[in-house]
């Protein structure tokens, strides 16, 4: 019996030196493991339908990507990557004054320019609404452009979010800087921001555009001239979105010497009113009064309204008083 068991276990061991010289070694699986799995591959990139070619090819070309030095190099297009992903797009139709619709490779989208809002003119129409529409129509019909994402894909409309140029022109700040439409900022969309607010401010100065359509002549107040110098000068009335934040009233003080203004009232028609705080207006200064938001570079003043706008885009009357409540300026439009 014993020499049985001595050749059992020899047979045994020689079967497993052999198997590991052969190079298949044991593989011991303890209790309540488990199996390992077998690897993976990589899996495939998700691709989205109807989603454009990132990185498409020039009209006519063999397929080459678009070289990204394509933006151009003028000095108002450094806001933009010149990493992010980019199309050329032929122009099929113009919605309204910040909307198009393109071709990209045989198949159609929708634009939404970023960083810029103009006013509406296609399911209601706004003020210079038809006019903006009218400006993006002359620049961009028929044109082959190149689009530039910033961050986002889409808007929640599905439209594509892009910087549009076609050649040197960069359509979005064309439309700022010649007073078509407003500066806007859309995080996390912002890297031309503060190109677009410097357009803005240059013409608004200048009276560009939709800042000459929303500008009336100033009327004489009765009081006029007790504190010389002292005036509303111009009120920007249509602003954007439902409290119009833009919106302003602007007062110079033209005279040579400082006026404070502590406890004088700005009004509307509706008699909505507005208290400056102490505060000296010196020789020369320029303030606004801002609707629901403030900018501490015109002064800082700001006429909230529980959310509401202040000056009616039909027609309103401002009214600047003094600390006696003595009619001031009067500017009134529509």
């Amino acid at each position: 019996m014993r020499y049985k068991l001595f050749f059992c276990l020899l047979i045994s061991a020689i079967i497993l030196v052999s198997c590991q010289v052969q190079g298949f070694p044991t593989l011991v699986v303890l209790p309540g493991a488990t199996q390992p799995s077998a690897p993976t591959s990589t899996p495939a990139p998700v691709v989205v339908p109807g989603s454009p070619t990132l990185t498409a090819a020039l009209p006519g070309s063999t397929g080459e990507p678009v070289d990204p030095g394509i933006i151009p190099t003028i000095e108002v297009a450094s806001c933009v990557s010149t990493e992010t992903d980019r199309e050329v797009a032929t122009v099929v139709r113009v919605v309204d004054g910040d909307t198009i619709t393109v071709d990209i490779q045989g198949q159609e989208y929708k634009v939404r320019y970023i960083g810029i809002d103009t006013p509406e003119s296609t399911t209601q129409v706004e003020p210079f609404g038809k006019e903006a529409s009218e400006k993006n129509r002359e620049i961009v019909e028929g044109q082959t452009l190149l689009l530039v994402q910033d961050v986002s894909e889409t808007d929640r409309f599905g439209r594509l979010l892009r910087y549009v140029f076609i050649g040197d022109t960069f359509v979005n700040y064309e439309l700022v800087r010649q007073g078509y439409a407003n500066a806007v900022t859309y995080p996390p969309d912002i890297r031309c921001a503060e190109t677009f607010a410097t357009a803005e401010n240059e013409a608004r100065e200048s009276g560009a555009g939709l800042w000459t359509a929303n500008v009336a002549a100033s009327t004489p107040a009765s009081g006029e001239g007790n504190v010389p110098g002292v005036k509303i000068s111009r009120i920007f009335f249509y602003g954007t979105g439902q409290t119009e934040p833009n919106e302003f009233v602007e007062i110079r003080n033209d005279g040579s010497q400082p006026v404070q203004l502590g406890e004088w009232t700005l009004r509307d028609e509706a008699d909505h009113i507005f208290q400056f705080p102490s505060f000296i207006m010196e020789p020369g200064q320029v303030c606004r009064v801002y609707t629901n938001e403030s900018h501490p570079e015109q002064c800082g003043f700001s006429f909230y309204n529980q959310g509401s706008a202040v000056w009616n885009n039909s027609g309103d009357c401002a009214s600047l008083r003094d600390d006696q409540d003595q009619e001031i300026s009067r500017f009134c439009y529509g």
